[in-house]
């Protein structure tokens, strides 16, 4: 018998609905991060995502802050670095509110990046200077057996089409 998962939507996705309250981490990657980014199939890949979203959302925190004139941008509470709040989450896990705001907060971290990643790559596409088009490794020997062609019609005074 095949079970059915509950799925739940979370920023215009679909995800997979958490078994139980508090959500470990783990389970946490495997359902959001998972879910939203194909290549992170290892707990490894999920995790650097993971990661590199936290280190995000801590250079666009400060830079708030600094504007703010609350905290300047290098002095960041040490409650806000990446590695303490991998730590605490692995600890605490995530409870419904937090494991919501968390998903939606990774969810549109992940769909700027994808869209940041795909500009870039068609500015380096597209900069890329056009190469001349060659016909092939053997144009010199092509060049002679059309010469050759054409001298040998020539001789038999053949006008060209279709034979």
């Amino acid at each position: 018998m095949k079970q059915v998962k509950e799925m739940v939507e979370i920023a215009g996705r679909e995800l997979a609905k958490p078994r139980a309250f508090p959500v470990p981490l783990k389970e946490f990657l495997r359902i959001v991060v998972g879910g939203s980014i194909p290549s992170a199939r290892t707990e490894t890949d999920r995790m650097r995502f993971y990661r590199q979203f936290l280190v995000a959302w801590q250079v666009d925190e400060g830079a708030a802050k600094a504007e703010q004139g609350t905290l300047p941008i290098l002095k960041l509470h040490p409650k806000d670095r990446p590695q303490y709040l991998i730590e605490h989450h692995s600890r605490k896990g995530f409870d419904a509110w937090g494991f919501a705001l968390e998903a939606e907060l990774f969810l549109t971290w992940q769909s700027g990046m994808l869209a940041r990643r795909g500009a870039s790559a068609a500015r380096q596409r597209w900069g890329k200077k056009k190469g001349k088009k060659t016909l092939g490794p053997n144009v010199p020997a092509l060049k002679v057996n059309l010469a050759a062609l054409a001298a040998h019609l020539a001789s038999k005074r053949v006008s060209p089409g279709i034979y």
